[in-house]
């Protein structure tokens, strides 16, 4: 409020004149008040344009002239009750201003902004992935002072869309993640995320006596193909010349950690190599006894085990996904010939295990309905039986 005194003001029973400047675009609020002082019944000395320029620099305009609209001469009251008020209506000079509409007087910033996820990652050496970054434009219109440049009234800010979307982690192979995804989110703020990768762990053969078996294969875990923070569940283990182990698959509980498998060396069947040199030397006795009078004595002498020798068979169960790789098999089985092999050997054990890990059966020409494998008579033949397995 500014008070302005007339200058002929001498008397003791001085009146007073206000002039209100109100804000229109604020509901009217007071911008600020001239409150003049004179003598009853005088002239008022007063011009309102000096108040009106000085605002028109603080961006208002001048929308009505409740004072001297037609330059009208004003006095001041003689009545002691009253105190004439007058209003002048003013209203800020008011500018759009958003992406369409910029101005050096407002920086961009205030009206147009990005936000971000960015998805970093890191572990797995030269196989880590490069960030993922998504990037959500935001917008907002302003109404500004076109003098100052100052911010009168803003409207919220809209997104071009919604919230982020969510984010898959990368399979690696040999690595697992602490994140199988990143959940997408509404935002107003960038966000940074970090997905880390370890090696996984591997299977380790060792001996009874807890030595790792030389030249033997330690291969990596799989890393699982839905699931990045995991490993594949029923490994089939590896299979070592001379080496025999209890399990056909393991499940490892932390697929960081390595686990050790404990094999078992083969042994050798002795009485099956004295049966083999047994009949070596049968056949040479034969041979010399043909040439005597009695050819037909010595096959009376013959053992049922020289009569029938060892046959061997072997049942592998191979990846058809991975050309043929075999995931396990019986080993080397031996029987008389004619014997049944699966009285011997069942499939039933291992192929739930197997399917437990994901295969199916594609072809099986060892488990035949309603036939028994029996060995073969041809004692220098391995008779191989071969399930096909796949995960597709």
């Amino acid at each position: 409020m500014r008070l302005i005194m007339h200058p002929q003001a001498i008397s003791k029973k001085l009146k007073l004149n206000e002039i209100k400047y109100v804000d229109l675009s604020n509901d009217n609020e007071e911008i600020t008040t001239d409150t003049l002082v004179g003598e009853p019944n005088a002239v008022v000395n007063y011009d309102p344009q000096e108040t009106v320029a000085k605002l028109k620099q603080q961006g208002y305009l001048l929308i009505n002239n409740g004072y001297n609209p037609n330059q009208e001469i004003q006095f001041f009251s003689n009545n002691d009750d009253y105190v004439p008020t007058f209003i002048m209506t003013m209203k800020r000079s008011v500018v759009l201003v958003d992406a369409d509409h910029p101005t050096k007087l407002i920086p961009k910033r205030e009206y147009a902004k990005q936000i971000q996820l960015i998805v970093s990652y890191s572990g797995a050496g030269e196989l880590t992935p490069p960030d993922n970054i998504q990037t959500i434009n935001l917008t907002r219109k302003l109404q500004i002072n076109e003098a100052s440049g100052e911010i009168i009234k803003s409207s919220p800010w809209q997104a071009d869309q919604e919230k982020f979307n969510d984010v898959q982690v990368p399979l690696i192979p040999g690595f697992h993640a602490d994140k199988n995804k990143i959940a997408g989110m509404k935002s107003k703020i960038s966000i940074e995320k970090v997905v880390k990768y370890q090696a996984n762990g591997r299977i380790i053969p060792i001996d009874a006596e807890g030595n790792e078996i030389p030249n033997a294969k330690q291969p990596i875990y799989k890393t699982d193909g839905y699931d990045p923070t995991k490993v594949e569940a029923g490994i089939i283990l590896p299979v070592i010349k001379d080496y025999s182990c209890d399990l056909v698959t393991i499940t490892p509980k932390d697929p960081a950690k390595n686990t050790k498998v404990v094999y078992q060396p083969v042994k050798q069947d002795d009485n099956v190599l004295v049966i083999k040199v047994g009949q070596q030397k049968a056949k040479k006795t034969n041979t010399k006894k043909k040439a005597k009078v009695e050819p037909k004595s010595q096959p009376q002498t013959r053992t049922k085990s020289q009569k029938k020798p060892i046959q061997m068979a072997v049942v592998n169960f191979i990846d058809l996904d991975q050309n043929g790789r075999q995931l396990t098999s019986s080993g080397i089985l031996k029987g008389y010939a004619g014997s049944s092999i699966n009285a011997l050997y069942s499939t039933k054990i291992p192929l739930k295990i197997i399917k437990q890990a994901g295969y199916h059966i594609v072809f099986n020409n060892f488990d035949i309905p309603d036939t028994v494998q029996k060995f073969g008579d041809q004692p220098s033949i391995v008779q191989i039986f071969t399930i096909g397995l796949s995960r597709k």
